[in-house]
């Protein structure tokens, strides 16, 4: 059987976006995270998942970083 290659599943990245959104700090790309609150969940999803698929943490922080470029540039 093959291992499983990310430990992140996509109810803990879930889980991770409620606490951001009910802890009421302010985002570091508010352009961003705006877009990001305006698209519905299989958008959201299409952004995700990348992130969820990175090996490394290298890897998740340049995917990352492009989602990031991606909205803000929307």
């Amino acid at each position: 059987m093959r291992e499983r290659r990310f430990s992140t599943s996509p109810t803990t990245c879930c889980h991770a976006v409620a606490r951001v959104k009910s802890s009421g700090r302010s985002a570091a790309h508010p352009e961003a995270a705006a877009r990001f609150e305006a698209l519905d969940k299989t958008a959201r999803y299409r952004i995700i998942l990348p992130l969820l698929k990175a090996r490394t943490p290298a890897g998740r922080a340049s995917r990352l970083a492009k989602a990031i470029s991606d909205l803000s540039t929307r």
